[in-house]
């Protein structure tokens, strides 16, 4: 598929490139995609844990968008998180005292973007793959000196964007939800 794909594109493209496209291609995706068929093929586990925190920082972004345009969206918003937001940046401080996770997340969605955390960096903050002795890895989180597995971090924010919307009207209780999921 992949070779048809560039027999199509190639055409469009000045030769070097087309070379370049086509040794990319068995150098870095044959080799690991072998005959695997489409449907079977999976991002890792850290492509999703990366979209993840991307999705639970940029939450706010979304969602100040949509309440900023209602007339009582924001008063909405600044009373379920205890008052004072006025300002895109009163409702990250509000984030930031309510859920450190999605600071965490702030900073792995910024760095996966762009290698490092410049603006607002948190020194404190690292993270490392932790090999177990059953051969599995397992991403863990160091916040001040704490080591917590990147799942209970993700499950974290997720509950805190899913108590907020479920508190804005935007999603049912999330008290069903959770029960199936085990949380």
């Amino acid at each position: 598929m992949a070779r048809n794909w560039h027999a199509t594109q190639k055409g469009s493209w000045n030769e070097v490139y087309a070379g370049k496209v086509l040794a990319s291609l068995e150098n870095d995706v044959f080799p690991t995609l072998g005959s695997t068929a489409i449907a079977d093929i999976r991002a890792p586990a850290g492509d999703a844990a990366l979209n993840f925190a991307m999705s639970a920082w940029h939450l706010h972004d979304w969602l100040w968008a949509d309440l900023s345009e209602d007339s009582n969206g924001v008063d909405d918003l600044s009373a379920a998180l205890d008052g004072g937001i006025k300002t895109k940046a009163d409702f990250i401080r509000a984030i930031y005292r309510r859920c450190p996770a999605v600071r965490v997340c702030r900073v792995i969605a910024t760095a996966g973007k762009h290698v490092k955390v410049d603006t607002f960096p948190e020194p404190s903050l690292r993270t490392r793959m932790e090999h177990k002795h059953d051969h599995r890895r397992r991403w863990q989180i160091d916040l001040k000196g704490v080591s917590t597995p990147a799942s209970t971090v993700f499950k974290e924010a997720f509950r805190f964007w899913e108590d907020l919307l479920s508190q804005l009207a935007i999603i049912e209780d999330p008290g069903f939800q959770r029960e199936r999921r085990g949380w």
